[in-house]
């Protein structure tokens, strides 16, 4: 868990890998239930700031997908533009990352984590690197660029990489759990 901590507060991405059942889930939950009272505690004993990358954090809003349970059109759009920010033409990647921008102005003190829950295949995680590089915004099939708030945290739950390049595993920290 503390593990996990050091990656968001270091990471733009953290990928948390272990076989089924090692409790990958539970420390994540943990640390979404746990941030909130660490931020509350260090402001009560330390008057100058959180250390690295940290924020104060008041609450975390999960938002989980499963991208394999998703085609690519599903995921990232059509490559049609968007009327609107519910047009499904703009896929659920589009539509999850503009509620998070919005929670993040409206919350400035919650963070935001996306949570990609299963294998991590070249197919998906490709399409996001731009998400994990210095421009943090996600760049979709019909040139809308959409940033990335620094209170949005990546977060891959994975019992398996084979499918990733190891450029995109690079640009990610990672934390294993279990064996």
């Amino acid at each position: 868990v503390c593990d996990l901590r050091n990656n968001l507060d270091s990471w733009n991405a953290a990928l948390v890998l272990g076989a089924p059942h090692t409790g990958k889930s539970c420390a994540i939950k943990l640390l979404a239930n746990a941030l909130p009272l660490l931020t509350e505690a260090q402001l009560n004993t330390r008057p100058v700031g959180l250390g690295r990358g940290s924020q104060t954090v008041t609450s975390i809003a999960p938002y989980v997908l499963n991208p394999m349970a998703l085609t690519l059109t599903a995921l990232f759009g059509t490559g049609d533009t968007p009327r609107d920010d519910n047009d499904a033409c703009g896929g659920l990647l589009r539509h999850t990352l503009l509620r998070c921008c919005e929670s993040a102005r409206e919350y400035p003190q919650e963070q935001q984590w996306l949570i990609f829950d299963g294998p991590v295949d070249s197919s998906w995680i490709d399409g996001m690197n731009t998400m994990f590089g210095s421009s943090r915004a996600l760049c979709l099939p019909t040139g809308e660029s959409i940033p990335i708030p620094r209170s949005t945290k990546l977060i891959f739950e994975t019992c398996s990489i084979s499918g990733a390049t190891p450029g995109v595993i690079s640009r990610m920290g990672v934390v294993s759990i279990g064996d």
